[in-house]
């Protein structure tokens, strides 16, 4: 156990970051902005999210700069909690940054395996800080995809990776991408378990469990034409409202129609419509979560899951941004965007 006065600390940090998020309001604001240049100018005027931007001239900035600033500056603020924490909640802070490593990680593998010049790659380094358990620099100067599988023997994602790459040449990287995506919810899981009193954390990474395999089933059968086996087996372990029945129906699924209907639990029944854009579709499950985390941070207590929902809150509030960005960037319709926001 941490002292209290320790989570009072980063509580009042994390409320005082909370006081600078955008919130609905400005969502609208940017929403009704004309263009990504537009979107952009008025990110970088804004005083919290300015900071991330202010060696950088707003005329050479373009929506996959600001996503990699923005998530660059969250990482820092999340690096600088370990500070403050010890025992299993440090353990925790570092297995919850290994979604975001991974993101990297996904981002060097794509680009040796495309033999993508290495500064590109380097360029697109999105969570760099304190936490990184990687040398990305001595992986990104890997000459060869096998080199880089090499370099990775020994480091916290052998394990989930082994047996997945000897067949990239036939399946390309799909199923090391998912092996690695995994291994942050079991990281996670394992240390949870160490940590009592821990229900409001897993509701918070169940719900987000939840919504990852109706977006994954859907985008496994809309765009991959997956057995019903194979996108089943790759669904994640956790889940908090989905049972695993329910998630192997979602799988055997006909067809997107039969799969919405089979979407069972009331909570995330229209979040995912099968007519409508898919950024959109993610705009609503960014929605819902968002709603969900307010739910636990009214209750107000003093421990790790309300600094987490803040940290949660933070990144999902980019990735409203980076979505809002896209679609002025490829002129989609917008007149129901805040609508789904709320």
């Amino acid at each position: 156990m941490l002292p209290s006065g320790v989570f009072y600390v980063l509580n009042s940090k994390t409320k005082n970051l909370k006081g600078k998020m955008l919130y609905k309001n400005r969502y609208k604001d940017m929403i009704s902005l004309n263009s990504v240049k537009d979107v952009i100018g008025y990110l970088c005027s804004d005083p919290y999210y300015g900071m991330a931007f202010k060696n950088y001239d707003v005329d050479t900035l373009n929506r996959e700069k600001v996503e990699i600033l923005l998530n660059l500056q969250f990482a820092k603020y999340m690096s600088n909690m370990r500070n403050y924490l010890s025992g299993n909640y440090k353990s925790l802070l570092k297995e919850l940054f290994v979604k975001y490593e991974v993101d990297d990680l996904k981002t060097i593998i794509r680009g040796i395996y495309l033999n993508k010049p290495k500064e590109k790659i380097r360029d697109l380094i999105a969570y760099r800080c304190e936490l990184t358990t990687l040398n990305y620099d001595d992986l990104i100067e890997c000459n060869s995809f096998y080199e880089l599988m090499d370099k990775l023997k020994g480091t916290i994602y052998e394990k989930h990776i082994k047996g997945t790459y000897e067949h990239v040449k036939e399946d390309g990287l799909f199923s090391l991408e998912m092996a690695l995506d995994i291994s942050y919810f079991s990281k996670v899981r394992d240390v949870l378990n160490k940590i009592k009193q821990n229900s409001l954390m897993k509701k918070i990474i169940g719900i987000e469990c939840d919504l990852l395999n109706i977006f994954w089933i859907y985008r496994g059968k809309k765009y991959y034409s997956l057995s019903p086996e194979l996108i089943f087996n790759y669904a994640i372990y956790d889940h908090y409202n989905l049972t695993p029945d329910s998630i192997k129906k979602l799988c055997y699924s006909n067809d997107l129609e039969e799969f919405q209907a089979n979407i069972s639990n009331k909570n995330y029944k229209d979040l995912i419509q099968v007519n409508r854009d898919d950024f959109k579709n993610e705009l609503a499950v960014f929605a819902y979560r968002e709603r969900e985390i307010r739910k636990v941070l009214k209750q107000n207590k003093i421990d790790f899951a309300t600094i987490f929902s803040f940290l949660e809150l933070y990144k999902i509030e980019i990735e409203i941004i980076v979505s809002i960005l896209e679609c002025k960037r490829y002129n989609h319709k917008i007149e129901d965007i805040y609508d789904l926001l709320n």
